[in-house]
């Protein structure tokens, strides 16, 4: 969604997000262009467009060539190909728009969630959100912060893989609520002296979202939440969330 202070500007949504689900597994990425940057709104879709579909079909060639259920090691390797083969295509696409690459800069928050493995790589701020239950909330990515204030990791960057920060977790049937989101949520979401989660603002929104018939209505009833004055008046900058429950 478009934030407030884009509108006033002019600026286009420098957010994007993606997702694929296929039976029990989940695949999903947010990204948030570098407001500096001239072109990242198209960074960040081709970062969050990429770096699924990537993941998809290196897990699927993972799957192929084993018939054992997909580990922990696997999926750290899966992210890893997919954020290093979105990096390669943020390189070819600003060729192709005769940019730099610097104009297309962007984060990127990599999920993928197995049947027992969840695993999750990101480069710059936003954050990832789990849960076991209402009220239990545990920040499984916490976001990058840089040296100095405002200070962001950018995909684009030259020494983006090495400050990938990965997490890989065994969950089994544990996991029931899941969300990602970009720094334009940070400030609401997530307490600012330990990136702990707000439970009074997630315990709703997966009591709502459990309650939705129809996925197309849920993102705009959604889009309306995050465009209302009760978010609005607190974050004005772009804002994605993702939401995924696994069971009740």
């Amino acid at each position: 969604m478009t934030g407030t202070s884009h509108l006033r500007a002019g600026l286009p949504c420098q957010d994007s997000s993606n997702h694929h689900v296929a039976g029990e597994v989940l695949i999903a990425a947010v990204a948030d262009g570098a407001g500096s940057a001239r072109m990242s709104d198209v960074g960040s879709a081709v970062a969050a467009e990429t770096s699924v579909r990537t993941a998809e079909r290196l897990l699927r060639e993972a799957h192929d060539h084993s018939p054992h259920p997909i580990h922990g090691t696997c999926l750290k390797r899966v992210v890893i190909g997919a954020v290093e083969h979105t990096r390669r295509e943020l390189h070819n696409e600003a060729k192709r728009l005769d940019t730099e690459v610097r104009d297309l800069a962007t984060t990127l928050l990599l999920m993928v969630h197995t049947e027992t493995v969840l695993a999750a790589g990101q480069i710059g701020d936003g954050a990832m959100v789990v849960s076991e239950g209402a009220g239990h909330y545990l920040t499984f990515i916490t976001p990058q912060r840089g040296e100095y204030a405002n200070q962001t990791n950018f995909l684009t960057s030259s020494e983006a893989m090495s400050k990938l920060d990965i997490r890989v977790e065994k969950m089994g049937n544990a996991l029931s609520r899941l969300a990602m989101f970009t720094d334009g949520l940070q400030n609401l979401v997530l307490r600012s002296d330990d990136d702990s989660p707000h439970a009074p603002f997630f315990d709703p929104v997966f009591a709502w979202l459990a309650s939705q018939p129809t996925s197309d209505d849920t993102n705009r009833k959604l889009a309306a939440f995050l465009e209302s004055p009760t978010v609005t008046r607190r974050a004005d900058d772009d804002l994605t969330l993702l939401l995924a429950s696994f069971r009740e």
